[in-house]
């Protein structure tokens, strides 16, 4: 009888072990701030991403002639991909895809 309690309690414990480690830290899964043991990006990984983008577009606006309009397409592809790539990041990408216009 006492090997089935302790197998009970052991079982019970690790259950609510798992059911913790699942549920997030925040509401938005797969974020960088996501629960225990998933694909974590440091935000000074973010940071220095965004930085890196950046000067590589300023330095392909100053040094590379081109026509303007062909520069604003760039810089708005680029300005749309960032995005779309900060949306994954942080995990709301998923969340934004979920919105319905219309019926």
């Amino acid at each position: 009888m006492e090997r089935q309690s302790v197998d009970a309690g052991w079982l019970e414990a690790t259950q609510i072990a798992m059911t913790l480690r699942r549920r997030p830290l925040y509401p938005f899964p797969g974020s960088i701030v996501d629960s225990i043991g998933e694909d974590q990006m440091p935000l000074v990984t973010v940071v220095i991403t965004l930085a890196v983008v950046g000067i590589l577009l300023w330095l392909v606006n100053r040094f590379i002639p081109m026509q303007g309009t062909i520069k604003g397409i760039l810089n708005a592809v680029v300005v749309i991909a960032v995005v779309l790539w900060l949306l994954k990041v942080f995990g709301l990408f998923d969340y934004v895809t979920q919105f319905r216009v219309g019926h």
